[in-house]
C-alpha cells in the first residue's frame, strides 16, 4: 500500500531561535518575580546567625531593664489571675532564654535542660540553675514550687548579670 504523500527527513533539531530565546526569557522572568515575591513576604534569603554580644555596655543594661520590667508585668498578671501556675513558668523560661539570647547571641530558645547543661560557659551554668527551678513546676502535674518567689529569683538573677567587656557576654 503507498501513502499519497512523502515526508523528507529534514534536520535533527531545527526550530526558531527565537522561540529558544523567548523560552530562556520567560523563565528568568518567572523566576525574578518568584524571588522577589519571597523577598516581600518573608524578608528574604538572610539567614539570622549572631556571635558574641552585638550589644554596648549601655544596650546591655538598657536590655536588661527591658526584661525586668517583662517580669514586673508577669508578676502583676499572675497575682491579677490572669497567668497559671504553668504558663508563668513557661514565660519565665522564655524570657530568661530571650534575654541571653540578646546580649549573648546564644540560642538557648533551641536547647533542652540537658543540653544547656553539658556546656560549660559560665552563661550556660547560671541559665542552667533557672532553668532547673523552672522545670518540676512547667511540666508536673502538680507542684509545691512557689511563683512569686520564682519571679523574684528570677528578677534577681537577671539584675545582678553583669556586662563584662574581656568576656563580651553576662558575667
Amino acid at each position: 500500500m503507498d501513502w499519497p504523500f512523502t515526508v523528507a527527513p529534514r534536520g535533527a533539531v531545527q526550530f526558531n531561535i527565537l522561540v529558544l530565546l523567548a523560552g530562556i526569557a520567560l523563565i528568568a522572568l518567572a523566576i525574578f518575580v518568584f524571588v522577589m515575591a519571597y523577598v516581600k513576604l518573608f524578608g528574604g534569603f538572610k539567614r539570622k546567625k549572631r556571635v558574641g554580644s552585638p550589644l554596648t555596655e549601655k544596650n546591655f543594661y538598657a536590655k536588661k531593664q527591658l526584661y525586668l520590667k517583662k517580669l514586673d508585668s508577669l508578676e502583676k498578671r499572675y497575682a491579677e489571675g490572669k497567668v497559671d501556675r504553668r504558663g508563668a513558668y513557661r514565660e519565665m523560661s522564655k524570657l530568661v532564654r530571650g534575654f541571653i539570647y540578646d546580649a549573648t547571641g546564644l540560642r538557648l530558645l533551641e536547647m533542652t535542660y540537658t543540653d544547656i547543661c553539658k556546656s560549660s560557659t559560665p552563661v550556660h551554668i547560671k541559665t542552667a540553675s533557672l532553668i532547673r527551678d523552672y522545670y518540676e513546676p512547667e511540666f508536673a502535674r502538680m507542684s509545691d514550687a512557689d511563683t512569686m518567689a520564682s519571679i523574684q529569683k528570677t528578677k534577681k538573677e537577671i539584675l545582678y548579670w553583669t556586662y563584662r567587656v574581656d568576656y563580651g557576654r553576662m558575667g
